[in-house]
């Protein structure tokens, strides 16, 4: 999969507990879009809405960068695990 005129908005914040980054699109895709490939995680007083593990490996596929690239096979193991435990 390659797209080169995909476009990824995102925002990194930098936290006490590492970089969080923020994505307010994949490509033509905007936040009410992607709704359907969230799950809710109540962190504290915080609710995150958070990309499904397999969305972000297909944003990462889409976006094609060398820095996507580098950690889609991590990714990839993670979900098959994830899944043999269900």
């Amino acid at each position: 999969m390659r797209s080169s005129s995909l476009t990824i908005r995102t925002n990194l914040l930098l936290t006490q507990l590492g970089p969080l980054d923020v994505m307010r699109a994949i490509g033509s895709s905007g936040f009410e879009d992607l709704l359907d490939s969230v799950r809710t995680l109540q962190l504290g007083k915080l609710r995150l809405r958070v990309l499904t593990l397999s969305k972000v490996i297909e944003s990462k596929e889409l976006a094609n960068r060398d820095k996507d690239k580098a950690v889609l096979p991590v990714l990839r193991k993670t979900l098959e695990l994830r899944r043999e435990r269900l």
